[in-house]
Parts: C-alpha cells; sequence; structure tokens
C-alpha cells in the first residue's frame, strides 16, 4: 500500500504518523510547503515544495501533480483541513483522506462565511475524514452536520512500552512535585498554574512541593518574571525544550500533572495521554478533548477553565491524599492501554485506509 503524506515537515503528528506506516512497511511519501525539521525515517520518500507556506499553498499545486503522478499513491492523506487541505482539494486527486487537528475546527470556521465555505470547499469530495477525539468530531458536526458524516476518531496515542511506570526508589518523597510538559504560549493556561501553585504552597505550609516546568515558548521571560512575583521563583523549575526521549523520565519523576489549557482547539491533549501512561494522575482543564482524555475520578480531575480557585483546590486534594493519587495513576495507564496504545492506533489507520481503497 502507497500512501502520500501532506502535511508540515514541522508537524511532530504529521511526521510521527509518517514514520509509523513505514515501519508497519507500508510505502510512505511526505510532501510539505514547510521547511521539514521533524526526523523522518531514510525509507520514507520526501518532497519539498517552495516552503512558500501561505502562497505555496496555491503556487505549489502543479508540484504536487507532478509528484502525485510520479509517486502514484493509493491515497493523499492530508493532515490539517485549512492551508494543506486547500493544496489537496485543488490537486485533484481523487483518493483523498482529511485529517483535522484542531484550530482548523475550532476556530477557522468561525472567523467568517467565507471561512467556513473555504472549509467546506477544502473537504468536499475526501473519502475519509478524520478527528483525533470525540469532542472534535462533535465540534466539526456543530459546522457541517447536513454536509459531511461524522468523522472516524483516530487517537495520537503514545508508545506505552517508552511511556510507562518506572522505578521510583531513588525519587524524593518528601517533595510534591507537580509539571507538565507543554509550549509555553498564553493558550495552554500556565500562567494559571503557576497562580495557583503559589496559594497552594501557602494553604498548605507543612507540606514541600515543586513546580517543574518543560518545554519552551514565547511566555518563558513572563511565566518566569510571575514567579518571581509570586515569589515562590526558588519552587519553580523550567526545564526548557525537551526531546521526546526525555519526557518518560520527566512524568515519571512528578506525583501530579497538570494541563492547565484555556482554548477550545485543545482538540486531544497528547501530554495528558503520555503522563497516564507513565501511571501519573492528571488534572485538566475541561475544554476541547481533555475531559475526554481524562475520565474524572478514573484516571484524573477536571477544573473549569481558569478558575485558579478550584485548581488549588484540586491540587491541594491531591497532594494530601497519596492513595487517591496511586489510584487514579493506576487508572490512567489502564485507559491508556484500552485506548491510546500508538500501536493499535496505527493499526486502525492502515484498516482505514485498506477499506477506503
Amino acid at each position: 500500500m502507497k500512501i502520500l503524506i501532506l502535511g508540515s515537515g514541522q508537524s511532530f503528528h504529521a511526521t510521527r504518523w509518517a514514520n509509523a506506516l513505514s515501519e508497519k512497511g507500508l510505502e510512505v511519501g511526505f510532501v510539505t510547503v514547510h521547511k521539514i525539521i521533524r526526523h523522518l525515517n531514510d525509507d520514507i520518500s520526501v518532497f519539498e515544495l517552495s516552503n512558500n507556506r501561505g502562497l505555496g499553498y496555491i503556487l505549489d499545486v502543479f508540484k504536487l501533480k507532478k509528484v502525485l503522478a510520479t509517486f502514484k499513491p493509493d491515497i493523499l492523506h492530508i493532515h490539517f483541513s485549512t492551508g494543506y487541505g486547500l493544496l489537496g482539494k485543488l490537486s485533484g486527486y481523487p483518493t483523498r483522506i482529511v485529517s483535522v487537528y484542531g484550530t482548523d475546527i475550532y476556530d477557522f470556521p468561525n472567523k467568517s462565511i467565507f471561512h467556513k465555505k473555504l472549509l467546506e470547499f477544502n473537504l468536499n469530495g475526501a473519502k475519509q475524514i478524520l478527528s483525533t477525539s470525540e469532542s472534535m468530531a462533535d465540534e466539526f458536526l456543530k459546522h457541517y452536520k447536513n454536509k459531511f458524516n461524522r468523522p472516524i476518531v483516530t487517537p495520537f496515542g503514545v508508545d506505552i512500552k517508552k511511556f510507562k511506570p518506572l522505578d521510583k526508589d531513588k525519587k524524593d518523597l518528601s517533595v510534591i512535585k507537580i509539571g507538565l510538559v507543554k509550549k509555553l504560549e498564553k493558550k495552554y493556561g500556565i500562567s494559571t498554574l503557576i497562580k495557583s501553585f503559589a496559594l497552594l504552597v501557602k494553604e498548605l505550609p507543612k507540606y514541600k512541593f515543586s513546580l517543574e516546568i518543560g518545554g519552551g515558548g514565547s511566555q518563558l521571560e513572563y511565566l518566569q518574571q510571575l514567579s518571581k512575583e509570586l515569589d515562590i521563583e526558588k519552587l519553580v523549575t523550567f526545564h526548557g525544550w525537551m526531546d521526546n526521549s526525555k519526557v518518560p523520565d520527566f512524568f515519571n519523576n512528578l506525583d501530579i500533572c497538570v494541563i492547565p489549557s484555556e482554548s477550545e482547539s485543545e482538540s486531544f491533549g497528547v501530554a495528558a495521554v503520555e503522563a497516564q501512561a507513565c501511571g501519573i494522575p492528571v488534572i485538566v482543564s475541561n475544554v476541547g478533548g481533555l475531559p475526554e482524555v481524562v475520565k474524572e475520578n478514573v484516571t484524573g480531575l477536571v477544573f473549569p477553565v481558569e478558575n485558579v480557585k478550584i485548581l488549588v483546590e484540586t491540587m491541594k486534594k491531591l497532594s494530601v491524599d497519596k492513595e487517591l493519587r496511586i489510584t487514579l495513576g493506576k487508572g490512567g495507564r489502564k485507559r491508556v492501554k484500552e485506548l491510546y496504545d500508538w500501536d493499535k492506533n496505527v493499526d486502525f489507520m492502515i484498516k482505514i485506509y485498506g477499506e477506503t481503497i
């Protein structure tokens, strides 16, 4: 089976799908208008177009047609339904599958009637439309209920052999470590976590805490300054950008993971799945697909978005109850094995390809 993936060479998601499919024995090509910065396996045929991004979605149509004529894929799988969706649509390739990601469904159609119609145009004729979560599939139907079938849900799971509970004998049990790995951007609500953490420390003075923040982004200096203003800078560690190979150890060193995202475009929540796979209880805000990924009182807890007061109470609940942390952690590991085992997710995608052909 030959699959040509059309997506960003800067996308962790699109490149990960390409690598996983090639490792399953499929013949895979990857075509992009972005400069490729993510690893792609050596056996993947790579086609970099103009690198013009916005203009490239239109100007590169003829280049894409040449790639399609040469590679002759069974399926053109488009990742992200706006720019790349338009490029794929204009190519006229008959066997197209489109994966929607998040902002293209939660934000793009709401900008104007034109944007909504453009997205509809991009998706018309696609053999299948795929979504990473049930909640995003529901959001899609709010816009296009009478236009398209409900998207098929294809979770973006984790390697459960890599993300797993590790030996914690060397862990400092005297300190409760709270944290996350995320881009340091406003939409991910990390300032809410820092403000809540500062109050938690004051309300539980007999406990020792640390806040561990992995990831880089435009808000780094602001978040560092916020920690100083709240007089908790000695308790907060910014670990910077972190290679995915380091993330399992990072999560295993935590007692509680908090994902306080503010945007509905948080359509899935890979970090929440990774933490649960490591047996760590997770607290998430009630946006996008997060409450779907983290099942309340089974694998973690859910709080109202941007609500500092309730997040403090939620963190306090887990901080003082070690047995609850253990129970939720075990529940998270079990649920990830059932629903978000990456190997099974990839097999399901291949099954969809076969049925489409």
